[in-house]
């Protein structure tokens, strides 16, 4: 009789289902990585199973009529008698292949990671577990990889990581409504705050709204809350990755620690932030090499340019100048009527060098650019001040030359006459 309740109760009868799906850890044909997967569905099922089916018979116990199934005669508390009788045998048995499963992974070396032996690292200043899964997202015919981080303490992600526009210098917090995207992941999908940003897992596809677009410049990033991702995939984070912050006074002895917490049989591999930058600082000290040639010769540039247009301009106003000359200007008083054209000449072109600068130098900064990196945009007001010094210097060596030219012009010269 029990058997056939079992069996015709659909609570009950669903229990049994999964404990069938238990089962399937057991099989000796299953991978051990497998068997935990049955095992991590088989919890997952209860949940659910608890929140839905037990809270709505928990619910039923409080109307004034008792709901009777009408396929075993139970009510409610009944049905929830026999739920938790069932279920208790069935968390033990659980356990009891959890716990075999683990242990035959620790004989290959396969472990969990013990938070105790970061917790008594005392070079750490912080660790956060993080959720750190690589997905793509569609662009166009190609798809762009990209990492979706998301922490498990939201007060330790702020030390960790900084959210931030790169125009205003407006800080964010992580947004509980959409996602942060990095700046350069959402210009190559042509995104912008308040769009939905496609993501694909497993050949599904998901959609988050974009809340706010984050300054960064190395590798593309989607920051979530626990919840967003939740509400996003439809399942909770596992959080299989940490991000740790060492001391200040252990900055330097930063691969030393990383050595240290590798010795635990749990680490798979550690990546540090400094390499990282180092990667980005030796792509820039070859593009600084590029540079220097391109000032070198806009400089060249400038300085042939300036003393063709003197020289042409002397040579053409050589009788005018002799006339000067004989009127009796002193060399100086020729020169400084005839350079400070050549000096207006500078000052517009530093003006107008330097708004034409601003665009040529944001067309140069996303042309060289690859699709993993970000340039900075943003140019020093040093550099403007730099770039009128350098004018001055090269529209002063030319002065200098033409001042000499203007000095040999004989005043016989204004005594020829026009040919």
């Amino acid at each position: 009789m029990k058997e056939t309740i079992y069996t015709q109760n659909r609570e009950l009868s669903w229990l049994r289902f999964n404990e069938r799906v238990l089962e399937e850890a057991v099989e000796e044909n299953v991978p051990e990585f497998e068997k935990l997967k049955f095992i991590s569905i088989f919890t997952s099922n209860l949940d659910e199973f608890f929140m839905i089916r037990v809270g709505s018979l928990y619910d039923q116990t409080f109307l004034p009529e008792p709901q009777i199934d009408n396929k075993t005669g139970m009510d409610a508390q009944e049905q929830l008698d026999a739920i938790f009788s069932a279920v208790r045998p069935l968390y033990r048995k659980k356990d009891q292949i959890y716990l075999d499963v683990t242990r035959r992974l620790a004989d290959k070396g396969i472990v969990y990671g013990d938070m105790k032996s970061l917790d008594e690292n005392e070079s750490l200043d912080h660790y956060t577990k993080i959720r750190l899964s690589k997905l793509t997202a569609p662009n166009g015919k190609s798809n762009l990889s990209v990492y979706v981080f998301v922490p498990e303490n939201l007060e330790n992600f702020k030390k960790d990581v900084t959210l931030r526009n790169r125009v205003t210098k407006e800080e964010y917090e992580l947004p509980e409504d959409g996602a942060a995207v990095c700046e350069k992941t959402a210009s190559l999908l042509g995104l912008k705050p308040g769009d939905e940003l496609t993501l694909k897992k497993d050949d599904k596809e998901y959609h988050v709204k974009i809340s706010v677009i984050t300054e960064n410049y190395a590798g593309h990033y989607v920051y979530m809350t626990p919840q967003i991702y939740k509400e996003t995939f439809g399942e909770e984070p596992v959080y299989e990755d940490i991000v740790f912050s060492v001391k200040e006074e252990y900055k330097d002895q930063v691969e030393k620690v990383g050595q240290k917490i590798m010795d635990s049989p749990a680490v798979l591999s550690i990546s540090y932030t400094e390499s990282t930058i180092e990667m980005v600082d030796r792509m820039l000290s070859t593009l600084g090499v590029v540079i220097l040639v391109l000032i070198v010769s806009a400089g060249m540039l400038a300085f042939v340019v300036l003393y063709n247009l003197n020289n042409i301009n002397i040579t053409e106003r050589q009788r005018e100048l002799a006339t000067l000359k004989v009127l009796g200007f002193f060399d100086i008083e020729v020169s400084q009527y005839v350079l400070r054209e050549n000096i207006i000449l500078t000052i517009a072109g530093i003006l107008f060098g330097s708004g034409f600068g601003i665009l040529l130098h944001r067309f140069i900064i996303v042309t060289v650019e690859v699709d993993a990196v970000m340039f900075g945009r943003n140019i020093a007001p040093l550099s403007f001040l730099y770039c009128a010094v350098i004018t001055c210097i090269f529209s002063a060596v030319v002065n200098i030359f033409m001042h000499k030219k203007l000095k040999k012009i004989d005043m016989v010269e204004s005594l020829k006459s026009v040919e």
